[in-house]
């Protein structure tokens, strides 16, 4: 299986940086060349494999001519799930470049622009250059390791994953990459283009064979897997951990940079792009059903609420506030007698108000009850500071004190108390279990990017804190209630 991007120059992804865990994309160019046009898969040698193969229908098999690629790769907002990416391409044939027909590389270069979020990722840095075997071997230079992660081809496929088979092989003998639908055993169940039987209506004979086709491919000869740092085929990459950290970085992507539990992070994890616009965000269980969904302020007024899902990844958003970009927001289960957690909320004059949620899908304005006047100096947050198994709110002043208002359960407050000194930063995050089961803590992101982590014992006493993060002085880092 050939490039089709000739003639023309495409750089590589720049890596994204700031990251808590070395990431190391490359941001190398390349050229890519075409090599003698030939079929990737050797048809004849391959049916006899295959088993169970659905190679489509003859009928209704328009040209997609997708826009050329683009004189620079860049980094692009994912519109398109899986699943529906599947549905509307199956049958159909897809041609990014205009060049050479519709070849296996144009359905992965599709799959990466509408489903990952990126485009461009060169096949030069390969003993086979411009062949689909240089997605694989270039993983450390080509910019694909800031998308996808490199699976062994012994490892279990996930739906989602996009198989590259290794150049020279019986049934590849110029190598393949498909997206994997599932695991068959000695073969793969994937969507494929240009490995199925050529069907009347081909629009490029001679160049291509069948279309994007559901289809089941042997394993032998497999390279290995790319699998996406994103959640895109319904598996749980994006199922939110209390100890995570969220961060949207200065291009507008939101990151999970996942906690291990003993004081460190995985490597980060790309949920999503188009991000710009957050104010503040937060992770907190917002409908009750155990998994963390995200309250969003944005800088137009709008908080928006995308609950979360047990499979991984979140749903659609619902608007649930309009008009709030003056205020400072935290959520809060304020009172023990409601069923969901609702906003504590500071307005431009420096009163505070509590917005319950009772429903757990949205706030209810008319039962909104004051809670405190004088606030205006102040910046705030929420956690359970003080293991009393009620919600207290944690204070910055202008000296850069940090102020314990502890919260009784009833709606009001108890005697407010002075519990640090020193934290001028860009934000406070409450985290719970970043060191271990039953832990909690808090970090503090500095103007100067690094993330500093101060533990508490359960009686709310301050231990040695450690910076664990650094690189976050551009990023917008979500809170976890």
């Amino acid at each position: 299986m050939t490039s089709t991007i000739s003639r023309r120059s495409i750089l590589s992804l720049a890596a994204v940086t700031g990251g808590l865990a070395l990431t190391g994309a490359s941001s190398a160019f390349a050229t890519e060349t075409k090599a003698t046009m030939t079929p990737q898969v050797d048809e004849s040698a391959l049916q006899e494999l295959l088993d169970g193969a659905t190679n489509g229908s003859p009928q209704s098999l328009p040209t997609l001519r997708s826009p050329m690629a683009q004189p620079r790769a860049q980094q692009l907002a994912a519109t398109t799930s899986f699943d529906s990416f599947v549905a509307q391409y199956e049958n159909k044939y897809i041609d990014v470049d205009g060049s050479y027909g519709a070849q296996c590389w144009d359905l992965w270069e599709q799959y990466c622009r509408l489903v990952i979020g990126c485009s461009g990722i060169s096949t030069q840095y390969s003993n086979y250059p411009g062949y689909a075997i240089g997605l694989w071997d270039g993983y450390a230079s080509n910019g694909a390791s800031t998308y996808f992660t490199q699976v062994s081809a012994s490892a279990a496929p996930q739906k989602g994953d996009v198989a590259i088979w290794k150049f020279g092989q019986a049934y590849y003998p110029y190598s393949h990459v498909a997206i994997v639908l599932g695991d068959a055993g000695t073969n793969l169940y994937v969507f494929s283009q240009n490995s199925s039987p050529a069907l009347a209506g081909n629009p490029y004979p001679g160049q291509s064979t069948g279309p994007c086709v559901k289809q089941n491919l042997p394993k032998a000869g497999l390279a290995g897997y790319l699998r996406p740092k994103s959640a895109v085929g319904g598996g749980s990459q994006n199922v939110l951990g209390s100890a995570d950290i969220l961060a949207v970085d200065d291009t507008g992507v939101l990151w999970n940079y996942p906690a291990r539990g003993n004081g460190t992070f995985l490597d980060k994890v790309m949920i999503g792009s188009g991000w710009s616009g957050m104010k503040t965000g937060w992770t907190v269980d917002f409908n009750g059903d155990g998994v963390l969904d995200l309250i969003v302020q944005w800088g137009d007024g709008n908080i928006r609420y995308y609950p979360g899902r047990a499979s991984g990844g979140f749903g659609a958003y619902t608007i649930i506030g309009q008009g709030w970009a003056s205020y400072m927001i935290t959520p809060a289960k304020w009172r023990s007698s409601d069923k969901y957690p609702g906003l504590v909320a500071k307005d431009s004059i420096g009163d505070l108000y509590y917005y319950p949620n009772p429903a757990g899908t949205g706030l209810d304005g008319t039962q909104r009850v004051k809670i405190g006047t004088g606030w205006g100096s102040l910046s705030i947050t929420s956690m359970n500071f003080n293991s009393d198994a009620f919600p207290d709110v944690l204070a910055v002043n202008a000296a850069s004190d940090l102020l314990l208002y502890p919260g009784t359960g009833t709606g009001g407050f108890g005697a407010s108390s002075k519990v640090g000194q020193g934290f001028a930063s860009k934000g406070l995050l409450a985290s719970k279990g970043f060191m271990g089961s039953g832990t909690k803590g808090v970090m503090m992101q500095r103007s100067t990017g690094e993330l500093r982590y101060f533990p508490l014992t359960a009686a709310g006493a301050f231990q040695t804190a450690s910076d664990v993060g650094h690189g976050f002085s551009t990023f917008k880092l979500f809170n976890t209630q």
